[in-house]
């Protein structure tokens, strides 16, 4: 007897004994699981490894000058740098409070034109 592919796509889930079915739903389930703990573990690694990289690489930007400011000097001043796109003025903020805007050497405002 030849067997061609649309007999065993038609073939009924009852012509199968239940001890076949619960050995099937064991297998499937098993692969799920094991599927399961790979795919966690190699997540898990990939968040440990970010949590390690992504920090380091700020640190190296920071250091080789990629992240600094006009605001900062020597070290990083701890200011953010905030310019208005409308008006091209600048403020200046502090992690927690509100915003200032931004005064040169004569006391009148940053601005570099806006829009």
């Amino acid at each position: 007897m030849v067997i061609t592919m649309n007999d065993l796509s038609t073939r009924k889930i009852v012509e199968i004994t239940p001890e076949a079915r619960a050995d099937l739903a064991q297998a499937i389930y098993g692969g799920l699981i094991a599927a399961g703990r790979k795919t966690a573990k190699k997540l898990v690694l990939i968040v440990v490894i970010a949590a390690i990289i992504l920090p380091l690489l700020s640190w190296l930007s920071f250091k080789a000058g990629f992240l600094v400011d006009d605001t900062d000097g020597i070290r990083r001043s701890g200011l953010a740098l905030y310019t208005d796109v409308g008006t091209g003025c600048q403020y200046l903020s502090v992690s927690g409070s509100g915003i200032t805007p931004r005064m040169d050497k004569d006391g009148y405002q940053v601005c570099k034109g806006g829009k």
